[in-house]
């Protein structure tokens, strides 16, 4: 008896385990076979990494958790009589066709391979993605169908309304919540690690509720999601092995979701803010960046249209993208945002099961505290209401000038994107190397390009180097060859050297450290410090 005690009580941990075993073991499998080239997920100016990664966990963690809730199934054929488990299989499926179609270029090969079995010349040169206004059907209308089956609302109290719209209103706003709420979660799916860890979170304090509160049909389904995400978590730690994908992100965010609603429902709670607290760290980072989009980054003379499609237009300009501007790495950027989450979803546990109002004003301060650390943390670089209202007035501007010579148009974009605002950055051919005399430019940015030898690229630096003596950054394929070769060649001067590829932040961040110097050349002394050279290689 006791040991049947034990097995119950680690039952879900047992779970966990075996369902992140089995994710782990089939993305590792997944990895080894040709579908990879399917799910490849090419650098643009958006996104952080400069090298092709498969998108292709959410297609394994989706295919882990459909076996799983199959085996339960399969082991207890009662739970068929659960509408919260059947509603969670259905979702699945959907997410896997959203996987298909818009995750990987299935659709395209598929067109391409009818065409030349009918003898056409097929011309179609980009890989076919689902757009976002079909994606976006498709989520409400899973959105909506779930709600209406499993009677799930948003408590909201709406005075003066009549019965017929509330019930409508309630309804909209619910089915909004669970897209947004879905959605957010595959917006911070930008740096390795992020959204799997968060997610885990998020889903691990639903299951504390779940057992809490002992709600079968949860106690069921989080373990074996918990454990399929953690096991993807293993290859999408820094640097990535692969990517989570629209289809993985957008199921995890609908659960927690769903499975919040159902939680509410369940204990009879009338107060929505902990659905708030218990979505964490994603919600909030939504939140910030529309406020953002709308208030601080327009111009002044913006129309309200303007603003408005300026709110939903997606940019790299979110709480972990500036993490990362800072200096933090992907782990470190991941760790401590992980610990914003845990605190978030602690607060949401908190008001759930102690329903107390000094408490809950308590809560509530402290996580008003938190969240104005991170906007004036992350977005106003601790600067407050001054930079607040500075950059709301647009009274500031670009000050340093930084030069970039044969950059690829993937470094071209994502610096253009992601640095615009502290630098202005001009982009230089290789025919321009020996016409910058008259450039005025705080720093260089050097890139060897892809078919380059190492003794042409060397010409090249010494070309621009004795044009310019400014602190500079090279970034080649050979580190140690070229570091050595600058050494015992080229003119004295500041030089960071770094192998292709690196990531766009902790580039902008050395160019920070590299112009935060160079503006302090002032003296005689300052002058014949800045000739010295000083290599350092990254």
């Amino acid at each position: 008896m006791n040991l049947l005690n034990l097995i119950s009580a680690i039952f879900p941990l047992i779970i966990i385990l075996l369902s992140g075993v089995l994710c782990f073991v089939l993305l590792q499998v997944l990895l080894r076979t040709p579908i990879i080239n399917l799910f490849l997920d090419i650098p643009d100016k958006r996104k952080v990494h400069q090298r092709q990664v498969p998108r292709m966990g959410g297609f394994g963690l989706l295919i882990t958790v459909l076996l799983g809730f199959s085996a339960l199934l399969f082991y207890n054929y009662q739970y068929f009589g659960h509408k919260m488990i059947i509603v969670a299989m259905v979702a699945v499926l959907v997410f896997l066709f959203i996987g298909i179609l818009d995750d990987s270029s299935a659709v395209y090969y598929w067109r391409k391979f009818l065409s030349e079995r009918k003898g056409k010349e097929f011309v179609d040169s980009k890989p076919w993605h689902l757009r976002v206004r079909y994606k976006f059907l498709l989520e409400f209308s899973l959105a909506a169908l779930v709600i209406w089956h499993l009677q799930l609302t948003v408590p909201v109290n709406l005075p003066f309304f009549s019965p017929l719209l509330i019930k409508a209103v309630v309804f909209a706003l619910t089915t909004v919540w669970v897209v947004g709420v879905a959605n957010s979660f595959n917006i911070i799916d930008g740096i390795d690690g992020l959204c799997g860890g968060i997610s885990a979170i998020s889903l691990a304090g639903l299951l504390f509720l779940a057992y809490y509160f002992n709600i079968l049909e949860l106690k069921i389904l989080l373990p074996v999601i918990i454990g399929a995400v953690l096991g993807f978590l293993v290859l999408n730690s820094h640097p990535a092995s692969l990517f989570l994908g629209d289809s993985g992100s957008l199921f995890i965010g609908f659960m927690v979701a769903i499975s919040g609603l159902f939680v509410l429902k369940n204990i009879g709670q009338s107060n929505a803010l902990p659905l708030l607290y218990l979505a964490g760290f994603p919600v909030l980072d939504v939140f910030i960046a529309m406020f953002r989009r709308f208030f601080v980054e327009p111009k002044r003379s913006a129309k309200l249209k303007s603003r408005l499609k300026q709110m939903v237009s997606p940019d790299s300009n979110h709480i972990h993208h500036r993490m990362l501007s800072k200096g933090l790495s992907h782990l470190q950027a991941s760790i401590v945002l992980a610990l914003f989450a845990t605190v978030f979803v602690s607060a949401g546990i908190l008001l759930i099961i102690n329903q107390n109002i000094w408490l809950e004003t308590a809560v509530h301060l402290y996580m008003l505290g938190i969240i104005f650390f991170s906007i004036t943390m992350f977005y106003f670089r601790g600067k407050s209401l001054k930079m607040f209202f500075a950059r709301l007035w647009g009274t500031t501007k670009s000050t340093y000038k930084v030069g970039v010579f044969a950059a690829n148009n993937c470094l071209q974009g994502a610096l253009e994107n992601q640095g615009q605002s502290d630098f202005n950055f001009s982009f230089y051919d290789t025919a321009d190397c020996a016409n910058l005399k008259d450039c005025h430019i705080d720093c260089l940015i050097v890139e060897q390009i892809e078919a380059e030898r190492t003794t042409d690229f060397m010409a090249r630096l010494k070309t621009i180097f004795q044009s310019q003596q400014i602190p500079s950054i090279v970034l080649c394929r050979k580190v140690e060859v070229v570091s050595e070769l600058i050494g015992r060649t080229l003119p004295a001067k500041t030089i960071v050297l770094s192998a292709k590829p690196l990531f766009v932040h902790p580039l902008l961040m050395h160019i920070a450290v590299l112009v935060g110097a160079a503006e302090n050349f002032t003296t005689a002394e300052d002058v014949n410090r800045r000739k010295t050279r000083a290599i350092e290689v990254i």
